[in-house]
């Protein structure tokens, strides 16, 4: 392990820096802290660290750039965290090469108050191995774009989990699609990036949502067109939910395997399921897999359907 932290500013620190490139037979991991220069030394991506798995970015609160670090080709885990001057994230990330990150599975952002725009458009492989992205406290990003220029490479093909957490202008996301995703977690966010991210993955089984800004009955029905492997749901804050859903048709074929389902703080929610139909044995004879309901501080809810299998009711 190397662990460079530098708080100073002090040009001749700097310049010591450039100049301490650790052993690269043995260097398993990289943290680098409290930086104080515009940009980051040439070592920090030498091809050497054949053995790098994973690289830490905290508080270099000066570099406008990240450092190219997609050619690492042991590099399993990325996390950049409090970069306050990076407004863009781009092709100065991904470096040469054929295939960019090719080993990486887990790459995480957090407090990036800058940041407006991740936009890749390349002719190459990137990300193929990745599995866990967090994108987290960044309030002024508004454009997610990571596309192949070739139109028929899917980025993140292989993304298992995604969490999305406090960025309220994130609007505009352009990807292909997320054909692995099955742990979806949007916190603290809009709608409508909630809308365009379940409409880009069919296989999610475990979703999470957080005090989702405008979520309404109608976009909320919009939601659940597409959660048909949903398992696990779980919702908390959202103020403007009155429904979860209704007994049609529709959810009988969307949420049949749904098991667990827990919902938080939702002060305006009235209803959980719709009405019994005569002739029923249950309120919800769809919903033949779930087990488990918790509902939480939700004071104006008065009606639940509750399907006869469940195991566990705590209200």
């Amino acid at each position: 392990m190397c662990l460079i932290n530098l708080k100073s500013k002090d040009l001749k620190q700097r310049s010591w820096i450039c100049l301490i490139k650790p052993h690269s037979d043995n260097l398993k991991l990289l943290e680098v802290v409290s930086y104080g220069g515009t940009k980051f030394p040439k070592w920090v991506t030498d091809s050497s660290f054949i053995m790098l798995t994973s690289v830490s970015i905290h508080k270099c609160r000066n570099c406008k750039f990240l450092p190219p670090l997609g050619h690492m080709s042991s590099l399993k885990k990325l996390f950049i965290e409090s970069m306050d001057d990076v407004k863009e994230v781009g092709l100065e990330l991904l470096g040469n090469g054929p295939t960019t990150f090719p080993s990486l599975e887990i790459l995480r952002f957090k407090n990036m108050p800058q940041w407006e725009v991740w936009s890749v458009n390349v002719g190459v492989v990137v990300f193929p191995c990745l599995k866990e992205l967090h994108i987290e406290e960044c309030p002024n990003m508004a454009r997610w774009e990571v596309r192949s220029a070739n139109g028929d490479e899917i980025v993140f093909s292989c993304l298992q989990e995604l969490l999305v957490n406090r960025c309220p202008n994130l609007v505009k996301v352009s990807l292909k699609a997320l054909p692995s995703l099955r742990n979806l977690k949007v916190w603290n966010c809009g709608g409508v990036l909630l809308t365009s991210l379940v409409g880009l993955a069919s296989s999610i089984t475990k979703l999470s949502i957080i005090h989702i800004l405008g979520l309404r009955d109608k976009m909320w029905g919009s939601v659940v067109e597409y959660l048909g492997a949903l398992e696990e749901l779980r919702i908390s804050g959202c103020e403007k939910l009155r429904n979860l859903w209704e007994a049609s048709e529709a959810c009988k074929e969307i949420l049949m395997n749904l098991k667990k389902l827990k919902v938080w703080y939702c002060g305006k929610l009235v209803k959980i399921g719709g009405e019994k139909e005569e002739g029923e044995g249950s309120n919800l004879p769809f919903l033949t897999s779930l087990k488990m309901i918790k509902i939480w501080r939700c004071k104006n809810l008065k009606h639940l359907s509750c399907p006869g299998n469940i195991e566990t009711l705590d209200i």
